[in-house]
């Protein structure tokens, strides 16, 4: 239901979309549903330094205020950094770093100028088991929460929609076994980009 935290700057009261609440449910579910109230809960009882530690260790480079409202999302990162994240909690929890070229040749001799193909993995931010898990409550959100409409490319996938206060913009990053891809919709300038627009609706079909 309902619940507030108290903050430095007073009593903060997030909302659920729409202001629907769904009484007792699992974590599963509250991901799946985008239930608001349950993940400001979860952060409460983990603790801000701990999730700015994975972010960090999952490549987050950007200002990240310390508020609880980062449990919805609200720093403002890159898609990049976002879809870097997602990917390490694809590759069993391990750090990725991101690169735009894997391999440089010289076209006239054929000779390899750079080769990142087997470049070691990055250090191991979460646990496997703990990414295992997390890979499950991801792909809850596709097969019956707010992304179902991912279930059209006919594969098994995991991710998570995000749709940002009064609809600045939209967010859907999702992977299947091999591949990782992230959405995101908006303007430069952050002014709303319509009326009850939301990842799951425009995002995941773009995905």
């Amino acid at each position: 239901g309902p619940y507030s935290v108290t903050t430095a700057t007073g009593v903060w009261t997030p909302a659920n979309y729409d202001n629907k609440y769904m009484g007792t449910v699992t974590l599963m579910t509250a991901l799946a549903y985008s239930l608001n109230t349950i993940s400001v809960q979860l952060v409460v009882q983990v603790g801000l330094d701990r999730l700015i530690e994975i972010l960090r260790g999952f490549g987050i480079s950007s200002t990240i205020p310390r508020h609880i409202s980062i449990s919805l999302g609200t720093p403002a990162l890159t898609l990049l950094e976002m879809t870097t994240g997602y990917a390490g909690i694809a590759s069993g929890g391990r750090r990725v770093t991101p690169r735009f070229f894997d391999l440089v040749t010289n076209t006239t001799s054929g000779a390899t100028i750079e080769d990142l193909r087997d470049a070691p993995l990055g250090p191991q931010v979460i646990s496997p088991e703990v990414a295992y898990v997390t890979q499950m409550l991801m792909k809850g959100v596709v097969q019956r929460g707010t992304a179902r409409y991912a279930q059209v490319l006919g594969r098994p996938a995991a991710g998570k929609t995000g749709t940002s206060a009064n609809y600045r913009d939209v967010w859907f990053i999702g992977f299947t076994a091999d591949l990782v891809a992230g959405v995101w919709i908006g303007r430069d300038d952050s002014t709303p980009i319509g009326e009850k627009i939301t990842g799951g609706g425009v995002a995941v079909p773009i995905w």
